[in-house]
């Protein structure tokens, strides 16, 4: 089991033989990554989805250290959760990096808009689809320059979430934060057809 789980990504320890703590929180993350209860008892269910071959088994996000988060998680990884349901428009409050009721009826949202299991928990599968199962070290924020006072509002027509933040350069609307670059593109493109003058930046040109 141990060897098993080390070939999928879950088991970083060395094999023992043992069945210790380690051993059991692999399982359990395996287990949600496989949607099954995380219970840390490799049961029948759990066996037959670790014997399965790699490419019939979930895309798994422990590689890139992403957690399975629910109710009651913090940190980080739920805020960066909570700025692209943001951004996809789920999520109607602003991001603070506490997974509360808000963040668990967002997630069921998105789940059920995607076909995957409506549990409101943020498993390997759920990360994949948001196209955060990785941490991206670029960030593509779309932002259109402060030209009036009327600008935040006006943009906020489409994009809920926008705010204003400070540069070097001046002052700018955040529409946007996208680690997919496409993604960003898309934004930029859907404001630019409704008369922003939306640009490209990178996370590390802009000051929050």
């Amino acid at each position: 089991m141990q060897l098993r789980l080390r070939e999928w990504g879950y088991f970083k320890q060395g094999i023992t033989g043992t069945f210790g703590a380690d051993t059991e929180n692999a399982v359990k993350r395996f287990q949600q990554d496989s949607d099954i209860f995380p219970s840390g008892i490799v049961d029948g269910q759990t066996w037959d989805a670790i014997e399965k071959k790699p490419n019939t088994l979930p895309p798994t996000s422990q590689r890139c250290n992403r957690p399975a988060l629910k109710p009651g998680s913090e940190g980080k990884d739920v805020r960066d959760l909570q700025q692209r349901l943001y951004d996809l428009g789920y999520l109607k409050i602003r991001p603070s990096s506490y997974f509360g009721e808000a963040s668990k009826q967002a997630v069921i949202r998105y789940q059920q808009q995607q076909d995957l299991p409506a549990t409101g928990v943020v498993n390997a599968r759920t990360w994949e689809a948001l196209k955060l199962s990785c941490k991206s070290s670029a960030v593509f924020v779309v932002v259109v320059p402060v030209t009036n006072r009327f600008i935040l509002e006006d943009v906020k027509d489409y994009v809920p979430g926008a705010f204003i933040f400070k540069t070097e350069t001046g002052q700018y609307v955040n529409a946007g934060e996208f680690s997919n670059q496409q993604e960003a593109k898309n934004r930029q493109v859907f404001l630019g057809g409704r008369g922003f003058d939306a640009r490209l930046i990178t996370k590390s040109n802009t000051q929050r």
